[in-house]
């Protein structure tokens, strides 16, 4: 998260005109602290009544999942932080290859260079 927050201030300040950064960071702020609420309440309910049942013996992914990184107590959340770095890996990928941010990041640059 440090280095995603530090690119996506560097962006933000490059890209948007200084008067209105106040506005942009007061949302930026808003979604990324819902977010937060949202993956908290989330992330407790999936990890304690979704996979840790579906990971132990006789569980509906005990014989898939379950095969590959064991069942019992705790695989629960175990499976839910491999999900999230996946989900950050494949995140990753399509950020980088995404046309819009590098255009935003080359005229952020183009226009810090004219200014």
């Amino acid at each position: 998260m440090p280095y995603a927050n530090a690119a996506l201030d560097a962006l933000i300040r490059k890209s948007i005109d200084n008067e209105k950064h106040g506005r942009v960071w007061g949302l930026i702020s808003l979604i990324s602290h819902l977010g937060f609420v949202l993956a908290y309440i989330l992330s407790g309910v999936l990890a304690d009544y979704v996979f840790e049942p579906a990971l132990k013996a006789g569980g509906f992914l005990a014989d898939s999942v379950g095969a590959l990184i064991g069942i019992g107590s705790g695989r629960g959340i175990g499976f839910l932080l491999i999900i999230a770095g996946a989900g950050f890996v494949i995140t990753a990928l399509f950020v980088s290859r995404s046309k819009s941010i590098r255009q935003l990041e080359t005229s952020g640059a183009e226009k810090a260079l004219t200014d």
